[in-house]
């Protein structure tokens, strides 16, 4: 079975077993189990901020 068609079906069984989880929350809790270090799903914008040597306005998916 293709690597990504596993993954998904594992992600619906997860959201279908907690359907009070909202998307982003959903995917948050059900990558943990599969990697506890990803605390965050984090997104961000492209552009590198030159003055702050970093990128700008990363925002937690988990309260979307």
């Amino acid at each position: 079975m293709n690597k990504n068609k596993k993954k998904l079906e594992e992600f619906i069984a997860y959201c279908v077993a907690h359907p009070e989880q909202r998307f982003w929350q959903a995917l948050r809790n059900w990558n943990q189990l599969t990697d506890p270090d990803a605390n965050y799903i984090l997104t961000a914008e492209i552009d590198w901020d030159k003055e702050s040597q970093s990128y700008k306005n990363f925002k937690d998916t988990f309260y979307r």
